[in-house]
């Protein structure tokens, strides 16, 4: 029985519902259309490295959360893994029992309490959900830009500075500079346009200023 049988047959016995994929293509299709708790890979695959699931989730807002079966053992892979932005790594050969309870954890963290839904006048928008809507536009969003507009609004009316910013949204692995957050910035203010103003502060940061009384509007 191969890996993927044999995590099938684990995780249905569990009541779970389970979609194999055995190319890049077909996983990216699946993450496309479907919303999953939780995405177990290992290794290369024939059109590509698993590693672009990865890419894919950490561009994309969602709370997937990933689980690496690392055939490479040694510390400085695992850690190059976790930097990388997978969740859980666990080394081949493993245990069903020891997989299992690492992926219920993962789980149990992916139940996070609703975050709350930004509205201001033609403005809606969804962290969790990565909805970002203005006017009647649905916009593209990514993780990152919506990490920032949600940490600005969050502290709307206060000035949130750039090192503010590095230190909630990056890891220590990943520091921006302050070019890279003026870009991802600058990204947002054309998706909101007119309808939503992010200040820039000069020696300071950013702001965004909110009337509260046209909040839900």
């Amino acid at each position: 029985m191969g890996t993927a049988e044999m995590l099938e047959r684990l995780f249905t016995t569990q009541h779970h519902r389970v979609l194999k994929a055995f190319s890049i293509k077909s996983a990216l299709e699946n993450l496309e259309n479907t919303s999953f708790d939780l995405v177990i890979f290992s290794g290369d695959l024939p059109d590509g490295n698993a590693y672009e699931v990865v890419d894919y989730l950490n561009e994309s807002v969602t709370q997937t959360r990933t689980l690496y079966l690392a055939a490479n053992t040694h510390i400085s892979h695992i850690i190059n893994s976790l930097r990388y932005g997978v969740d859980e790594c666990l080394a081949k050969p493993f245990n069903c029992d020891e997989l299992y309870l690492r992926a219920k954890r993962l789980l149990k963290y992916h139940k996070v309490p609703r975050k709350e839904i930004y509205k201001f006048g033609k403005v809606t928008f969804d962290p969790e959900r990565g909805s970002l809507i203005v006017g009647k536009r649905k916009k593209k969003i990514r993780r990152k830009e919506a990490d920032i507009l949600e940490f600005i609004l969050e502290k709307r009316n206060s000035i949130v500075t750039r090192q503010m910013l590095m230190d909630n949204l990056w890891g220590i692995a990943e520091l921006p500079t302050k070019k890279t957050i003026d870009v991802y910035v600058n990204r947002l203010r054309k998706k909101l346009g007119r309808h939503l103003k992010i200040e820039t502060v000069r020696g300071f940061g950013y702001r965004v200023k909110v009337d509260e009384e046209e909040k839900d509007s």
